[in-house]
């Protein structure tokens, strides 16, 4: 492996490693999994929390699905791959193939986004509304980047794990909306593909 064959764009986070940013990602997704249980406090989304929790459900296992297979299909090498100062055995570790996308900020970001759509779709005239979105993504993005500077993702796997989880966090929600309810998003898996079905059903005249 080497170091030129990585973009430059992504190249400089070989060098980065950091356990004090690991721990802060891991506390950053904790606390971005943690965002849509309060929608439990206001008592509006309290009599819809069972339904909620099943939607939570759903855009958790399906960002999960979506991240297995991406990560198992591409196969990227992490940046701490190529940094030479590491030991042999922590470059060469189960994870080390796993780069693409991050996990971390898929996680994050679909959870991010669910919280501030929902509560959008529940308190469509807060003023806190701006605030929410802000805020919850401003967290997703702190997970992603400190997955950079704990050298265990290049910053389009960061991207990447954005786009991804965001899209999740949003579609699940805008698919179970009483007026999009004939519209459904779900994981595929079969012996020798894998990919994500956007389903309509054409209702009954």
């Amino acid at each position: 492996l080497s170091p030129e064959d990585i973009n430059r764009f992504d190249r400089f986070a070989i060098f980065n490693r950091s356990g004090a940013a690991n721990k802060a990602s891991d506390i950053g997704l904790y606390a971005c999994i943690a965002l849509p249980l309060t929608l439990g406090l206001a008592e509006k989304t309290r009599n819809d929390f069972l339904t909620l929790g099943i939607l939570y459900a759903e855009v958790f296992l399906l960002n999960t699905g979506i991240k297995g297979i991406t990560k198992k299909l591409v196969s990227r090498a992490r940046p701490y791959v190529y940094n030479t100062t590491l030991p042999v055995e922590e470059r060469q570790d189960t994870e080390s193939r796993k780069s693409f996308f991050s996990g971390h900020t898929s996680t994050a970001f679909s959870s991010a986004v669910f919280f501030a759509s929902v509560f959008q779709d529940y308190f469509p005239r807060s003023r806190w509304r701006a605030a929410v979105w802000a805020g919850s993504l401003l967290l997703a993005s702190f997970v992603g980047y400190m997955r950079i500077e704990a050298g265990k993702h290049y910053p389009t796997d960061v991207l990447a794990g954005a786009l991804a989880g965001g899209l999740t966090g949003y579609l699940v929600p805008l698919c179970h909306r009483p007026k999009n309810r004939n519209m459904s998003v779900a994981p595929v898996i079969l012996p020798r593909q894998a990919g994500i079905a956007f389903i309509w059903k054409i209702p009954k005249k």
